[in-house]
This record gives structure tokens, sequence and C-alpha cells, in this order.
């Protein structure tokens, strides 16, 4: 009898040795998942998305319903894009340098895969390389952890060349980034079409030879110059090449007032081809254009544009830190907007060293300064 209450005690005592180390086992785990995958969402113990298997949970199967629906929606979008050629459309992107410009990854990832977002990279091959190479990335470079969007700062010329986003052996569409010195390009300031005077933005114009439209692509608004007062804000217009099959015929005739009897440029076939896999257009100043068309009188003729407008916006509001006691009295008070910071706070990071660049120019030369940031 004795044996018997012995063993029982034995099997009891055995259950609890083995469910401790099994808990701190799925709590070890859980913990070195959430620290790779989690980015605040609720993980199994596993290490996967609760809402990737909702069992019967309503509000974890309508989050998985709203992922699947989305990744669907953005295979349809690039189904659409396909076109009769079943090729994706790549992109022609224009900066101008010590500008900006981003660069979306517009690949659609599952709900499973989404946990393989941090294996996706960028790669680009300079103008005259034959192959792609990893992107560097520096303060000028980088890549949003979000969304994996390239964004390039202060952009160089030796910047021009073809971008494309990678995940394991699936490729995006390219881009095809031209950066020009703006000193090079010539810009047209006009104003909005609502300005009482001009000049206004150069309207579109058909080279009905070879069924080209030009017309302008706008970038966004910048910020306004000031706050609480008429500011001024800008965006930039640049010249673009469409194919009238892609874009909607703008008017019977041509708007161009220069004589189409003055080509001296032969385009081919081959050149125009181009336009018909650049769905979204082609930049008139892209390095991939022939010199054919770029030398057309109607390309040579259209510049760009920049837009200035009048803006006005609210400043912020001042920052003030308050120290409360338990009976609700207002005990310090400081002034962030002013720099100036309670010990009760942390302090902010400190601002980054002033850039300084020495730069030589010879008397009576234009020069372009750019922003080093």
């Amino acid at each position: 009898m004795l044996f018997h209450v012995t063993l029982l005690a034995l099997l009891i005592n055995s259950g609890a040795f083995f469910s401790n180390p099994m808990k701190k086992l799925r709590e070890k785990a859980s913990g070195i998942f959430k620290s790779k995958y989690g980015k605040g969402k609720a993980l199994h113990f596993l290490g996967h998305d609760l809402s990737e298997y909702p069992g019967s949970n309503p509000e974890y199967i309508n989050i998985n319903k709203e992922k699947w629906e989305e990744y669907y929606q953005c295979l349809l979008k690039q189904n659409e894009s396909l076109g009769s050629r079943l090729s994706a459309t790549p992109e022609a992107v224009l900066g101008f340098e010590g500008n900006n410009i981003k660069l979306m990854c517009k690949m659609c990832l599952s709900p499973q895969e989404r946990q393989k977002a941090d294996s996706i990279e960028w790669e680009w091959a300079p103008q005259e390389a034959k192959q792609f190479q990893p992107i560097d990335l520096t303060e000028h470079v980088v890549i949003s952890p979000v969304d994996k969007t390239l964004h390039l700062y202060n952009l160089q010329t030796e910047q021009t060349g073809q971008y494309i986003c990678r995940l394991g052996e699936s490729l995006t569409a390219p881009y095809f980034v031209t950066v020009v010195n703006i000193s090079d390009a010539e810009l047209n300031e006009v104003h909005t079409p609502k300005a009482p005077l001009g000049p206004y933005p150069t309207e579109a114009d058909a080279i009905e030879e070879y069924r080209l439209i030009l017309d302008t692509e706008w970038s966004p608004w910048s910020v306004c110059s000031t706050c609480d007062k008429i500011g001024r804000k800008h965006k930039l217009g640049y010249c673009t090449i469409f194919s009238n099959a892609n874009k909607e015929v703008i008017s019977a005739a041509s708007n161009s007032t220069v004589n189409e009897t003055e080509f001296t440029s032969e385009v081919t076939p081959v050149d125009l081809e181009l336009f018909t896999v650049f769905k979204y257009g082609i930049p008139c100043r892209s390095h991939i254009l022939s010199p054919a068309v770029k030398n057309l009188p109607q390309v040579i003729a259209r510049k760009n544009e920049i837009m200035i407008g009048y803006c006005k916006v609210e400043c912020p509001k001042e920052g003030v830190f308050e120290l409360i006691d338990k009976d609700g009295k207002v005990i310090e008070k400081a002034n962030n907007s002013a720099g100036i910071y309670s010990l009760m706070q942390e302090l902010p990071p400190l601002e980054p060293d002033v850039a300084r660049i020495l730069i030589y120019a010879a008397k009576g030369k234009p020069v372009v300064l750019s922003c080093p940031g």
C-alpha cells in the first residue's frame, strides 16, 4: 500500500515538475517572437499573428478578412497594370540635384508573407552598369521600416540609374531615375490657374506625326514658407512625354507653334515602342530617351516649370510642460517651445551638427547651393 501511495505522489509531482519548465519555455518563445515579429501585434506563443488563425474570435476574423482583401486588391491592381503585353509597368522618374524623391516598393505580400517584409531589399544599377548591386544605406539613402519605401535625399547626378525592390526571387517593376543638375534645367516660373495674373502652366501639346503627347506632371506642394501669416509654396512641373494610347487625346490639332517641317531627327519605331511600355510617360530629360526624341523641336521648346502659390497655415501650438501635485495644483511650468525643460522631463535629442561645405566659384558665374542635409 505504501508503494502505491509513493508512486502516486511521484506522478503528481512529476506533472508539476514538467509543467513549470514548459510554461517558461512558452513564455521564452513568445518573448523571442514578439521581439522579432511583434511590433505591437497580438501573437501566438509560437510567434505567428493571432489573426492568421483566428478560430472563433470575431475580432481576429475581421482583421484576417481585411488583410486578405487588401492583398487581393493589390494583386488586382497589379494585374490591371500588366496590360495586353502581360508585363509589369516600369516607371521613369526625374529628380533635380539636391532635391528628394521616394520610390515605393510595389510588392504584394499576403498576410502569411508579411513576416518576411524585413527581408525586402533594394538594388540598383548605375547608368552604365550591366548588373544590379545592393544599395548602400547612408544618411541620404534611407529605407522606411514600415512600408519599405526607398527615400533618396540630397540627390546627386551619379545616382542616375535603375532601381528595383526584391524579396527572394520576386522583383518589382523597375524605376529608371534620372538626376539632372538644376542649373542645366531651364525652369519657367508660373502661377496657379486661379491666380489673377499669369504666366500660367503650359497646356498639353500633341506631336501628331508620332502620336505623342507633351504634358506636365506636377510634384506635391512644398510646405508653406511661414505660419500664421501669408507665405509662399511651390511645386515642380516636369515635362513628360506620353503615347496618346496611354493618355486621353487632348485635342484634334496640335497646340504647338513649332513648324513641323523643321524636324531634323529621325524617330524610329523602336524609339516609339518605349512609350507603349512606359504607360505613365517618360520625362523629357530622362536618360532613357533616344537623342532623336529629345531633339524634336516641340520637346526642346517645352521647359520644366515651377509653380508659385500663396498659403497660410497655423503655427504649431507652444508646448508647455506642467508639473501638477496630488491636489491638482500647477507647481512648475516649462516652455518647451523656447527650449526650456523641467528637471522632471527627459531631455530631447541633441540637434545634429551643422554641415559645412566650402565651394569655390568664379566671379560673375552662376552657382547652385543645395541643402547638404
